[in-house]
């Protein structure tokens, strides 16, 4: 007597409620034995997705098979309800019949004769069943991914819900048990400019847990922080479209920490750059920032590279989308600080007439709205101490950073109704900084705060071997 063993799938209750469920296939193959005469030895169910491979039942099935067709076989005959229910993939369906040859054991469809590996034209038609499941496994992924975009558009939410908020008829509602620490979260990192790691470790405390076993990292609460669902959005891989449900945080505020994800890393990016314009630099092509590069040149007569260092558009440098245009860094630098020295003895019109952007001061709105919610936000501080979350001593010292931002925020407040700078100031500027490029005792990082406090970007235009730079101020 033959020995077989049966395995069936589902992955859906769906499919559970369309007549496949476990029992249905499993009753089917032990119909199809007792026809045959054969004896069942076992039937192994799996719940999860044909387009994994990597499935209990189906691994369990197969580390009992042999690698050798002379070695004892486990069983005889492999049954599965559907040739759709061991694979939904080609490449998984074919690595299945190649493990059963080696080991001498055949296969058979409970439900589709004609798919039966003793013979040519049964191997055959199996070939062609796997490749239309493999069709079809794709079309539903199609369909679904289509559908939960349609749903996206619609401002309906898809999968888990965001911290924060609790789902309901796939709409997001604000969980009044953990939105508050979200928007703790945001104050922390934004206005307190707490490290990432403490942020972590205070929510952690608050909640309990963190989306790991080890609470909140620093990735996690910067992830928690760059998710614009809290503002109002819903996100959609590279999309963003409106919401339907109440945002957590207000648009100012999660701009502040946004600066702040991006300050620290621009910050830890250039931590060690020796490239001084990288940034301020900007693409004669396409206008976008240039960074700088290490480039082999041509072979001198001894056989050796030359290695010179450029500025390279990034947009260039990364993706290609830009043509590219490339300066050398000295003769960048070198320009540099000529052209500070002819503003320095520049005309007062001259100077006047200088490009300027917004060096991006906070309105007058925005600060006084700042000043309003210090107050709340050093209670939370002290509930927070309150319920030991934060000791004592750290009270003490946001209380200190609290006293010097207020004091900063109304500096800058009463700053709005203070004169612009002179031009006199202006020229001492550029004549100090000129004098601070040159010297070899100032660190590159210290010059580059230095100029950016000065000036927002440097264009630059070549005719022929000349080059010409042209500076935009900050107010």
């Amino acid at each position: 007597m033959l020995r077989a063993v049966g395995y069936t799938r589902v992955s859906t209750g769906r499919q559970a409620q369309e007549g496949i469920s476990l029992e249905v296939q499993s009753q089917r193959i032990a119909a199809l034995c007792a026809e045959q005469g054969w004896e069942l030895l076992d039937i192994y169910q799996d719940t999860d997705s044909g387009a994994k491979w990597e499935r209990t039942a189906l691994q369990g099935i197969l580390a009992r098979l042999g690698r050798d067709k002379r070695a004892v076989k486990p069983f005889d005959i492999f049954i599965t309800y559907k040739v759709d229910r061991l694979a939904r993939s080609a490449r998984d369906f074919y690595e299945v019949l190649h493990r059963l040859e080696q080991a001498g054991v055949a296969f058979r469809s409970a439900v589709e004769p004609h798919f039966d590996t003793t013979s040519a034209w049964g191997k055959a038609l199996l070939g062609i069943a796997a490749i239309f499941a493999e069709l079809e496994g794709d079309q539903i992924r199609g369909r679904i991914t289509a559908a939960l975009h349609r749903k996206a558009e619609k401002g309906e939410w898809v999968g888990r819900p965001p911290l924060g908020y609790r789902l309901e008829g796939g709409l997001l509602f604000p969980d009044p048990q953990t939105a508050p620490f979200v928007q703790a979260a945001f104050t922390m990192l934004a206005d307190e400019h707490l490290p990432s790691r403490e942020v972590g470790r205070r929510l952690t405390a608050l909640l309990g847990k963190g989306p790991t076993y080890g609470g909140f990292s620093a990735t996690d609460v910067k992830r928690l922080c760059s998710n614009s669902v809290y503002v109002g959005d819903i996100p959609w891989n590279e999309e963003r479209f409106p919401g339907k449900h109440e945002p957590l945080v207000d648009t100012a505020l999660f701009a502040r920490a946004q600066a702040v994800l991006a300050t620290r890393m621009t910050r830890r990016r250039d931590r060690d750059s020796p490239y001084l314009l990288s940034g301020l630099l900007r693409c004669a092509r396409c206008g976008g920032p240039m960074s700088g590069h290490y480039h082999s040149g041509t072979r001198n007569a001894s056989g050796l590279r030359k290695i010179n260092s450029i500025y390279v558009c990034a947009a260039h440098a990364s993706s290609g989308q830009c043509a590219g245009s490339y300066l050398f860094t000295t003769k960048a630098e070198r320009l540099l600080i000529a052209l500070l020295g002819e503003l320095y003895r520049s005309s007062a019109s001259e100077i006047r007439d200088l490009p300027r952007i917004s060096n991006s001061q906070p309105t007058r709105e925005a600060l006084e709205s700042r000043l309003r919610t210090m107050p709340k936000n050093f209670e939370r501080l002290i509930d927070m101490a309150a319920r030991n979350v934060i000791s004592n001593e750290e009270l003490a010292a946001a209380r200190k950073r609290f006293e010097k931002e207020r004091a900063q925020v109304e500096a800058t407040l009463h700053g709005l109704e203070s004169p612009a700078v002179s031009v006199p100031q202006t020229r001492r500027r550029f004549r100090d900084l000129a004098a601070l490029l040159r010297s070899s005792e100032v660190s590159v990082q210290r010059k580059r705060d230095l100029l950016a406090a000065l000036i927002a970007r440097i264009d630059w235009q070549r005719d022929g071997r000349d080059v010409t730079l042209t500076l935009t101020l900050r107010d």
